[in-house]
């Protein structure tokens, strides 16, 4: 098969960050006294909104400890800390486009026992600041603690530490923006939607295939569905200004958004199919984000995977069809348990067909997978109709889950 690429989310350290101000004081602290808003109220949080990349080099900050540098609270790793002495510490994030933003997750060392306070500024610029809301975190938690902001849209952000009640020290384990990214692109031809004629990112071998907007007269009454969330969602897909490509369906159990590999092969074929990605809005009961899939005799009979690859409670699981593919109440194997995964780390996935075989590889921050997988007599019956797909396919009715792709091979 055809290779077809795209890099996107290409890292950009911008020289306005290496050269901004290192005293973080000024007269505006007054104005950071007179309002004080809730502190980590969640109750305006939006479904919609997905973990926002801060690149490589797109923050600094006005102090470090030599020990404890900013990049520190970037790595995706809550054992390590940004420290720096001081009311007036500042960290500031280049969020490289315009976003409007939701929230923010920061961990705090020892945030079980002391409670830190910070204010939350935004810029157009660099260089001109708004003060928007000052925060207090909860003093229970060392773990990540979630502050709702005000949705407004900014390109750079500074947060301004300003102590504990233990001390003037500001130790920040992680941090990370969550909000909604500008879009160039709305994707409306699912056909044509990723086509570049340098071929650093070509996908002309899948189709969007989306079932995530529920109709009018779709049964919204029962038990089950009972607290299915807003099912207008945010765009199904689009492509944001950084170059990131992003999926979300509906909080509805069955619908899905995903990339369709438009043809089909024997499972005696070689084909790749590997990407980088992360996920926000897990539901209830997980979501799956690969499959290797069987079409059965002919497009009239139901549709099943061979393999799902999916996500639950906090980590990645593989399960297979022990029997009919074309019978959409066969029976699924016992799952293989594959790493742990947090919600909004990056994660890896690539899907391997060749000499009737099928090898996933699956990596996150916490671990590996690689497993092989043959289909039992039944499932080879069908063996040509095999073909890939990527995505969210919902399995709750709580959340809109979203997938980011940052990489997609084929």
């Amino acid at each position: 098969m055809k290779k077809n690429t795209f890099n996107v989310g290409k890292m950009l350290i911008f020289s306005s960050l290496s050269t901004l101000l290192l005293n973080c004081s000024t007269d505006e602290n007054t104005l950071e006294n007179d309002v004080n808003l809730s502190n980590s109220s969640t109750n305006n949080l939006s479904s919609s909104s997905v973990e926002i990349k801060i690149s490589n080099g797109n923050y600094s900050a006005s102090t470090a400890h030599n020990s404890y540098p900013v990049s520190n609270a970037f790595d995706n790793n809550l054992n390590t800390r940004w420290s720096g002495e001081g009311t007036s510490s500042c960290i500031y994030i280049d969020l490289e486009n315009s976003v409007s933003v939701d929230y923010v997750n920061i961990a705090f060392r020892s945030g079980n026992s002391r409670q830190y306070e910070f204010s939350y500024w935004i810029s157009s610029d660099n260089k001109s600041w708004t003060y928007i809301q000052k925060k207090t975190s909860s003093g229970k938690s060392s773990d990540y603690e979630t502050f709702d902001l005000s949705n407004q849209t900014t390109r750079y952000i500074r947060l301004k530490f300003q102590g504990s009640t233990a001390d003037e020290w500001n130790n920040v384990s992680e941090i990370k923006i969550f909000g909604t990214p500008s879009s160039d692109q709305n994707i409306d031809d699912s056909n044509d939607f990723i086509n570049t004629n340098d071929g650093v990112y070509t996908l002309d071998a899948y189709d969007i295939e989306s079932s995530s907007h529920l109709s009018d007269d779709e049964d919204k009454t029962t038990t089950t569905e009972s607290d299915a969330t807003n099912t207008s969602v945010f765009g199904n897909y689009f492509k944001s200004s950084n170059g990131d490509y992003y999926l979300t369906s509906a909080a509805y159990d069955g619908k899905r958004t995903e990339w369709k590999e438009s043809g089909e092969s024997s499972l005696y074929t070689n084909k790749i199919m590997k990407y980088e990605a992360s996920l926000t809005n897990v539901p209830e009961h997980g979501v799956t984000i690969a499959q290797l899939h069987n079409r059965g005799e002919d497009d009239v009979n139901v549709k099943r995977p061979f393999i799902r690859v999916y996500v639950e409670d906090g980590r990645i699981y593989i399960k297979e069809t022990i029997n009919d593919l074309t019978n959409s109440s066969g029976d699924w194997d016992d799952a293989v348990e594959g790493p742990k995964y947090t919600e909004g780390s990056k994660f890896k996935v690539q899907l391997t067909v060749g000499s009737g075989k099928l090898n996933i590889k699956i990596e996150t921050t916490s671990g590996t997978l690689d497993e092989n997988f043959t289909p039992n007599v039944t499932n080879e019956d069908y063996n040509n109709t095999y073909y890939f797909k990527a995505g969210v396919y919902s399995e709750g009715f709580d959340k809109e889950p979203t997938i980011r792709f940052y990489s997609f091979e084929d």
